[in-house]
Parts: C-alpha cells; sequence; structure tokens
C-alpha cells in the first residue's frame, strides 16, 4: 500500500489484528484496497480480548507488511478501534522472526525495604492465561525467594491453598479448574495470594468447660512427604 502505520506487539495474541479506520483512511487516499487486500475465510472460532470479551470483527484478510525491510504475507482480523495501531499477533512475529529474549542485569545489592519485601511474598502469575469455562489449564506463578516448597495462600476462589513445587526455572505450576459459566482470565502479575513458608499449628479442644482453643507448638517438618500428609491428615 505504501503506508507507514505504528505496530503493537503483542506475544499474548495469537491473532493479529488491523483497525477498519487504518483501511478507510488508506482508500481515502486512493489506495486501491482490492490490489492490496485478500478476503480469506475466518476460523470457525469466536475471538476474544484480554478481558475474555468476545471481539466484534468485521471481516478476515491477508495483506503485506514489511517489518525491518522484511515482507511477509499476514493474516489479519478487521476490527473496530485501536486507532490506528495495528497489533501483531504471535502469527506474525513468528512470521518475522521475533521473540521475546531476557538477559541478567548485574547490580550492586541493596537493601530489601517493606514494599519490596511484600513483593517477594506475592504469587504473581507470570503471563496471561485463559480458561473457558468448564476447562481446566495451567497458571505458572512467578518465585521471589529460595524457598523450595513453599505454602501457597490463596486468594483466588478457584484455586486451593496448598504447598507447591518449585520448578528449576524457580516459577510454580499449578491447575486451575474453570467450574463456573463464564470464562476466567489470568493477567500478567495478577496477585492471586502470598507465598508462605510457616509451618502451620494444630488446634485441639481442650476441656470441655473451657470455651478456648489450646494450640500445640509449631512442627519443624524434615522432609516434604510428612508435610503432605499432615496437610492432608488436617483436610
Amino acid at each position: 500500500m505504501g503506508l507507514t502505520a505504528t505496530a503493537l506487539l503483542d506475544t499474548g495474541s495469537e491473532t493479529s489484528i488491523i483497525p477498519a479506520q487504518f483501511l478507510k483512511k488508506a482508500a481515502a487516499k486512493g489506495v486501491n484496497l482490492d490490489a492490496y487486500v485478500e478476503r480469506i475465510e475466518p476460523p470457525p472460532v469466536n475471538i476474544r480480548d484480554a478481558s475474555g470479551n468476545t471481539m466484534e470483527l468485521f471481516d478476515t484478510i491477508r495483506v503485506a507488511i514489511t517489518v525491518d525491510d522484511k515482507l511477509e504475507f499476514i493474516p489479519f482480523f478487521v476490527a473496530k478501534g485501536l486507532d490506528d495501531v495495528i497489533v501483531l499477533g504471535t502469527n506474525a512475529l513468528e512470521a518475522f522472526g521475533i521473540g521475546l529474549s531476557s538477559r541478567e542485569l548485574h547490580e550492586p545489592s541493596k537493601k530489601v525495604g517493606p514494599e519490596e519485601q511484600e513483593l517477594h511474598e506475592a504469587a504473581l502469575v507470570k503471563e496471561r492465561v485463559y480458561v473457558p469455562p468448564g476447562k481446566m489449564s495451567y497458571v505458572t506463578l512467578t518465585r521471589v525467594s529460595a524457598v523450595d516448597e513453599p505454602m501457597l495462600w490463596s486468594a483466588h476462589p478457584l484455586i486451593s491453598h496448598g504447598v507447591c513445587r518449585v520448578t528449576s526455572e524457580g516459577e510454580v505450576r499449578i491447575p486451575v479448574m474453570n467450574n463456573t459459566e463464564e470464562p476466567v482470565v489470568f493477567h500478567e502479575k495478577d496477585k492471586i495470594g502470598e507465598w508462605r513458608n510457616e509451618s502451620w499449628i494444630t488446634p485441639k479442644h481442650v476441656d470441655a468447660s473451657n470455651d478456648m482453643l489450646d494450640f500445640n507448638e509449631p512442627k519443624k517438618w524434615q522432609d516434604r512427604q510428612g508435610r503432605l500428609d499432615e496437610l492432608l491428615r488436617m483436610l
């Protein structure tokens, strides 16, 4: 088309989206859209946004775009809104060889303040996960402290408390069953609970005449199996 546009690289979307407003402006500038745009059959699925809402799509097209002097023919959904920003999903990013990379920054150690300590104890979602109604998906949680088997104290109605196993990457992967009639979306950096390394205390009733609870001393666990067995017994 000979037009330049701003693109949003969205690694959390499997599809690419071009705003109808952009095509309208191209036609107003005299661009023959039929010469550049190929209409294709839409997939038999519903496309949802980051909040899980069904998107209103006008058409499905394939158009040639150039990124860093590399030209590729990319399928797009045509949608309203978005101004003139074109969303490049993973289908386009893979075609152009674009991906995420990480590097370790070596910074001098500093004292951790109360706010940072609270962040260290938070159980945060690593990346966006969409869970359809009645389906199960896995959610990856980030870990900050060096505890091998932390206790997750959940604040999410679909996630239970429990002892978790940390992967070699320092993360925790937990299953989530969506037993509701609505889709559930976990967003990146959502706080779904807290990590705790405390041992639990088993309450027991004392003399029936006493309206109170007596607590045993906290038990120090030496192995994972003993800790799990005690947790299952309490539940």
